[in-house]
C-alpha cells in the first residue's frame, strides 16, 4: 500500500506542471492571434396598418350650455313655488303658478270687444239689409210716390185751366209744389247713397280690421292664461331671482308665494343640464396643435369611469386675464346630451385628451430604418424578409413613441431596419 500511494504521488507531481504549460499556450494563441469577423445578421419590420394618435391634455370643468329666464307670462302674484333655490329640477315638472285674477278681467274686456266688433263688421257686411239702408229707401219711395201724385195732379189742373174751369193760380201752385218735391226726392237719394256707401270701401276694412285686432287680443289674452302654470323645459338647476322692494334701501329678497309680479318680470333662471360643455384653457404654444371640430375625450374624477365623447366648439380669440406671464386661451367642448343617471353635476373638474391626429391605417417603422439622402428620405424594402432590398423614398409623417409614420410603402412590405453582427 505504501508503494502504490508514493507512485500515484509522483506521477500526479509530473502532470501539473504540463498541463501549466498548455493552458499558457492556450491563452498566449488567443491574445496574439487576430479574431475572424462575425457574420452580419438583418432585422426586418414587416408593415401592417396599425392606429397612430395623438393627443393633447388639457384640465378643464363642466359648464352649462344654456341658461334660461323663465319670466311672468302675464301680471299677477305668484300663487305656488314649487321648487327651492339651487334644486335640481326635472323636465316637465312644476316650478310655479301664476294666480289669474287680472287676467281675468282683461280677458272678459276683451271678449266684450271682440263681441262688438264681430257684431259690426256682420252689420256692415249685410249692410244692404241694415234699418239705415231701408229708411233711406223708404224715404226716397216716400218722397217719388208724391212727386208723381203732385205731376199728374198738374196735368189734371193743366187741362182744366185750358178749358177755362180752375184759375191759373192752382197751375201756378202745383208748379212750385213739384218744384219742392224734386228737391226732396234729390235729397232722399242723397241720403240714400251715403248710407249704401257706409257699408263699402273704407268703412267696411276699417271694420274688418278693427275685428281683427280685437280677436288678436283676445286670443294673445287666452294664451297667456295658458302660462300660469310653469314647467321645466328641461332637465337643470333652477334659482330664484331676486326681486327689488319699492325701499330702495331694503336689499333684493327671492320670489316667493304672494310675491307681485309684472309681464315679462324674471322669476326663475335655469341653467340646462341636458345640455353641458366642458370648458378647458390651452396654452399659447399649443394652439397650433388643435381646432375648432377636432374630437375629445371627457372624463374626470367624479364620472365613476365613464367618458364622454364631445368636439371644440370655439377656441377664444382673446387671452384670458390674470394667466400671468404665459398666455391662455379658453376652449369649449361640445358634448352630448347629459342623461341623468349620469348624475354629473354643473363646475366638475374635468380632463380634456383632444385627439390632435389619427390614422388609423397608418405603417410606422422605428427611426432607425430611415435615412436621408440629399434632403430625401429613403427605406430599404424587399417583399420578403431577406435580400435583396431597394431603396423607396417615402414621405415622413407624424410620429410617436411605436415610431415614425411613413408614406410610399404598402402593407405588406418588410423594411431593413438594422444590421447586427452573429454572436460569435
Amino acid at each position: 500500500m505504501t508503494v502504490n500511494l508514493r507512485h500515484r504521488t509522483a506521477i500526479t507531481q509530473g502532470l501539473v506542471p504540463a498541463l501549466g504549460v498548455a493552458v499558457l499556450a492556450w491563452a498566449l494563441y488567443k491574445t496574439f492571434t487576430p479574431a475572424s469577423p462575425a457574420l452580419a445578421q438583418d432585422t426586418w419590420v414587416h408593415l401592417e396598418p396599425s392606429t397612430l394618435r395623438k393627443t393633447i391634455t388639457l384640465s378643464g370643468h363642466l359648464e352649462t350650455a344654456s341658461r334660461t329666464i323663465i319670466t311672468a307670462p302675464f301680471e299677477g302674484t305668484v300663487k305656488t313655488l314649487d321648487v327651492r333655490d339651487n334644486s335640481r329640477v326635472e323636465r316637465g315638472q312644476r316650478l310655479a303658478s301664476i294666480d289669474t285674477t287680472l287676467l281675468d278681467i282683461q280677458s272678459r274686456q276683451a271678449l266684450s270687444e271682440l263681441l262688438k266688433a264681430t257684431q259690426e263688421a256682420k252689420d256692415l257686411e249685410n249692410w244692404t239689409q241694415s234699418p239705415d239702408v231701408k229708411r233711406a229707401r223708404r224715404s226716397v219711395a216716400s218722397a217719388t210716390q208724391a212727386l208723381d201724385k203732385t205731376q199728374r195732379e198738374l196735368r189734371v189742373t193743366r187741362s182744366l185751366y185750358e178749358q177755362g174751369i180752375v184759375a191759373r193760380m192752382e197751375v201756378d201752385t202745383l208748379s212750385e209744389q213739384i218744384d219742392n218735391q224734386q228737391l226732396e226726392v234729390t235729397a232722399a237719394q242723397e241720403d240714400l247713397n251715403s248710407a249704401l256707401a257706409k257699408g263699402r270701401g273704407d268703412s267696411l276694412r276699417i271694420a274688418q280690421m278693427e275685428l281683427a285686432n280685437a280677436k288678436a287680443r283676445y286670443d294673445g289674452i287666452e294664451s297667456l292664461r295658458k302660462g300660469q302654470v310653469i314647467e321645466a323645459p328641461y332637465a337643470g338647476i333652477v334659482t330664484l331671482s331676486k326681486q327689488s322692494s319699492a325701499d330702495t334701501s331694503s336689499p333684493a329678497t327671492p320670489v316667493a308665494t304672494g310675491s307681485k309680479a309684472t309681464q315679462g318680470q324674471a322669476l326663475l333662471e335655469l341653467a340646462n343640464l341636458e345640455q353641458m360643455q366642458a370648458v378647458g384653457r390651452i396654452e399659447e404654444s399649443d394652439l397650433s396643435q388643435i381646432k375648432e371640430g377636432m374630437a375629445a375625450d371627457v372624463t374626470g374624477e367624479g364620472f365613476n369611469g365613464s367618458h364622454l365623447q364631445g368636439r371644440i366648439q370655439s377656441i377664444g380669440a382673446q387671452r384670458l386675464p390674470g394667466t400671468g406671464a404665459g398666455a391662455f386661451y379658453e376652449i369649449l367642448v361640445a358634448l352630448p346630451p347629459i342623461r341623468s343617471e349620469q348624475n354629473l353635476r354643473l363646475g366638475m373638474s374635468t380632463e380634456l385628451v383632444i385627439t390632435t391626429y389619427i390614422n388609423t391605417h397608418a405603417l410606422i417603422v422605428p427611426p432607425e430604418a430611415i435615412h436621408e439622402i440629399n434632403g430625401s428620405h429613403y427605406l430599404k424594402v424587399s417583399d420578403t424578409p431577406r435580400p435583396p432590398s431597394k431603396e423607396m423614398a417615402v414621405t415622413v409623417g407624424e410620429s410617436n413613441e411605436e415610431g415614425v409614420e411613413v408614406f410610399g410603402v404598402k402593407p405588406g412590405d418588410y423594411v431593413l431596419t438594422a444590421r447586427q453582427p452573429n454572436p460569435s
